[in-house]
């Protein structure tokens, strides 16, 4: 079953934030990668993605955070996912922003028609319009006691959800890093997001302690104005634990950026 708003799972989540200026089925053919603007559009695919009887997706639009077991996905031979379960893009599909391996796949729908058992939606990026997903494996069980160090991390574009900004900054840059910290506890986690639109950045750090391999934990402020991120662990492989997040920022006049990222940890 998929889970919808899974934002009551965190009570143990801080978020400490500064902002500043200057600062797999089978393949489907149709589906494009918009190549237009090289920053904006990447492609980083070192395998398809395999999944496991654990797999899990998130999958994050301006109005919708839906996070669960994943039940069945398409994936296409340039490493685009069209499908996630119930939800596919159809039409004239433009998937970018594309990362993975056997162990994740991550993307954004930035053209097409979303088809849902509620009825389809046309994405217009223009307005704020796009959709974000992340597939990866949950773990079989919680590591041992130890730190871990986090790779730099594979991020999307961010994008204004509100669709207010003009068409030269509508588009963000995410970045970040992350640390896990294990212990009879649980996972505790340390999260720094960073997003840059034009010569405006903001950042912030979020902290909480992941106690369950099969939840995430988040604040619960996805649908106001307020920053936030939602964390869980996954499988990254060779003993590995994958870091998974959905998050949003916020810049100034209120405006919303939302993304998706993942870190590998070793």
């Amino acid at each position: 079953m998929h889970s919808k708003l899974v934002m009551a799972l965190a009570s143990s989540l801080f978020i400490a934030s500064c902002g500043g200026g200057s600062g797999s089925d089978n393949a489907q053919a149709s589906t494009t990668l918009d190549a237009s603007n090289a920053s904006e559009s990447k492609s980083v695919i070192d395998a398809p993605f395999v999944a496991s009887v654990r797999s899990r997706f998130i999958y994050l639009t301006d109005q919708v955070q839906e996070l669960g077991g994943l039940d069945g996905y398409t994936q296409d031979a340039g490493g685009a996912v069209t499908k996630l379960g119930s939800v596919a893009l159809t039409g004239n599909p433009v998937v970018v922003d594309l990362s993975g391996n056997a162990s994740f796949a991550m993307g954004r729908w930035s053209s097409g028609t979303v088809a849902t058992s509620n009825g389809t939606t046309e994405l217009q990026e223009a307005n704020g319009q796009t959709a974000y997903y992340l597939l990866y494996n949950a773990l079989a069980a919680m590591p041992a006691a130890g730190s871990l160090t986090c790779s730099a991390g594979e991020f999307t574009s961010t994008l204004d959800a509100g669709g207010t900004s003009t068409s030269a900054d509508k588009l963000g840059t995410a970045s970040g890093s992350a640390g896990i910290v294990i212990d009879a506890t649980g996972a505790h986690v340390t999260l720094h997001l960073s997003n840059k639109v034009g010569a405006e950045s903001v950042s912030a750090a979020f902290t909480g302690n992941i106690r369950n391999v099969s939840t995430g934990i988040a604040r619960g402020g996805f649908f106001g104005n307020t920053q936030d991120a939602y964390m869980a662990l996954g499988d990254a492989g060779s003993g590995a634990v994958r870091l998974v997040t959905a998050y949003q920022l916020i810049l100034s006049g209120g405006r919303i950026y939302r993304g998706v990222a993942t870190f590998a940890c070793n």
